[in-house]
């Protein structure tokens, strides 16, 4: 991996648990996704305004994995400043929610194919026409 990509993926990792900051955000967001340059100044001060270690964006983390972060899409980026626009509480009853409904669909599928041939799956999946 070179620095670049760590940087990104270190930058990633550091706002997956924080809100991205609104004076920041398109521009953090443009060097998540490497649609701007990630040069040695531009992590040094990222460091040193968001209280991260010197160093920090550049060090290729060791025993943790590290997602690649997916490319936004303006559904995403309604979604996050929806979601910022709300109470914490409000915010907690979302993910409560969201968690439930994908818990729901993930045992549901679980359900259908309980059972089922690798053959039957793959049917079945065909018969979806997914592209």
């Amino acid at each position: 991996m070179d620095t670049k990509e760590i940087r990104r993926k270190r930058l990633a990792a550091w706002f997956s648990s924080r809100t991205l900051p609104e004076k920041e955000k398109s521009y953090l967001s443009q060097l998540i996704n490497g649609k701007a340059s990630f040069g040695e100044r531009a992590a040094r001060r990222i460091e040193r305004d968001y209280g991260m270690a010197p160093g920090y964006l550049d060090e290729e983390p060791m025993g943790e994995e590290i997602r690649s972060p997916r490319p936004f899409d303006a559904r995403h980026e309604e979604l996050l400043d929806l979601f910022d626009s709300l109470a914490e509480w409000e915010k907690e009853q979302h993910m409560v929610n969201l968690r439930a409904q994908v818990n729901s669909i993930d045992n549901e599928l679980k359900a259908r194919l309980k059972g089922k041939s690798k053959q039957e799956i793959l049917q079945m999946l065909k018969d979806l026409e997914i592209d």
